[in-house]
């Protein structure tokens, strides 16, 4: 690494060479040498023309001079001195504009220049954008300003009809969703008397009546919306209507099946991998770089690091592994049995369990029945 030290002195002792043509040639050298500028190895080309060897450091002196003449030089020489300054000052003026671009950018990311509002039926964005404004918040606003948890809680406090609200960053914008309390239908009052009705299908086990009489009896088998107590109560000679009230047990059942394979696939990372480099700028995404995906099979990773995107594809093969029948037969049955009671009333006995299974090839069908009793009057 060049010093300081180093650097003045490559400054200082560096030389070009020019060609001049000037008809008052010997009052320019004489004022050249009045000015302090070191010449060296004049060589005389023709009356009014000369080559001659100066410091790199007086050049722009050299110009200042020469300007009051009319006419005309040219560099045609320089040593390795000069030619290193002009590459160091080359490079240091393309670094300083590199990094003053990427500032940019960056500065640019960090500023909220536009926003999305998305709304239903009964809000307009514009109520948002005016909720907005109250908090601060409007284009030009730098997003660290911005607690967006915060600022979701403070719109739905501040509007009666937003239920959920979310708030995030996308590049440059602002995307707002908002949505909206959705009010319950209206009641409508019907005070035409029915009977108690089964919810689903089942076998009558026991029904207990404290109103109405029982249409069903122990062993009756009946389907979703079949009658189970009369609103009619009384018999022949003297009946009258009431509101139906029981309890009809009945036996349930809840059916499910599920394919396990013996077999899985497994994906392996080759190690060969492609890599795409994009620079967000208000919302727009500029490829930097761009490579061709010829893999087959792959996986993808996304890397953000503030407007800059950096996409990688890795390539994968798949190999298929044999897998250990019991325990994968096990484990399917218990997810199995965990999916028909998420189905299945709180207020439900289980009462039997049955499990099948039907060997296709290199997978097993599970087929399960859950027995239950419960209350199937509605």
């Amino acid at each position: 690494m060049m010093n300081k030290g180093q650097f003045l002195n490559l400054f200082y002792e560096a030389r070009l060479t020019l060609k001049i043509e000037v008809i008052e040639l010997e009052e320019l050298i004489n004022n050249l040498i009045k000015s302090d500028i070191d010449i060296d190895s004049i060589t005389r080309v023709s009356i009014s023309s000369a080559i001659l060897s100066i410091q790199y450091k007086d050049f722009e002196l050299f110009k200042e001079i020469f300007e009051k003449y009319d006419g005309t030089y040219k560099v045609i020489g320089k040593d390795k001195r000069s030619t290193t300054i002009y590459i160091l000052k080359s490079r240091i003026s393309l670094v300083i504009g590199i990094v003053i671009f990427f500032l940019s950018l960056m500065l640019f990311n960090e500023i909220i220049w536009s926003i999305d509002i998305k709304t239903e039926k009964n809000i307009s964005p514009f109520e948002i954008r005016n909720l907005l404004y109250k908090e601060g918040i409007k284009e030009g606003t730098f997003k660290r300003k911005i607690n967006y948890e915060d600022l979701e809680e403070k719109l739905k406090s501040d509007h009666s009809k937003i239920s959920w609200v979310s708030i995030r960053p996308y590049g440059s914008k602002l995307l707002i969703d908002v949505r909206e309390k959705q009010l319950p239908p209206s009641l409508i009052k019907d005070d035409t008397k029915k009977d108690l009705v089964a919810k689903k299908d089942g076998i009558i086990s026991r029904v207990y009546t404290s109103n109405g009489t029982a249409l069903v009896k122990a062993g009756d088998v009946v389907k979703n919306g079949d009658s189970l107590i009369s609103y009619i109560e009384g018999d022949e000679s003297h009946s009258y209507e009431v509101v139906p009230k029981g309890v009809v047990m009945a036996k349930t059942f809840y059916e499910d099946k599920i394919i396990v394979p013996y077999k899985e696939k497994n994906r392996e990372k080759t190690g060969k991998y492609i890599t795409n480099k994009y620079i967000i700028i208000a919302g727009n995404k500029i490829c930097v770089k761009k490579s061709e995906n010829k893999f087959e099979k792959y996986d993808k990773i996304e890397e953000n690091y503030g407007p800059f995107v950096i996409e990688k594809y890795y390539e994968v093969i798949e190999n298929e592994v044999e897998l250990n029948k019991e325990s994968v037969i096990k484990k399917a049955e218990g997810e199995l049995l965990d999916k028909i009671r998420s189905n299945i009333s709180v207020n439900s006995t289980i009462m039997d369990k049955k499990i099948y299974r039907e060997e296709k090839g290199d997978c097993c069908e599970i087929r399960m029945i859950i027995q239950c009793e419960e209350d199937i009057s509605n």
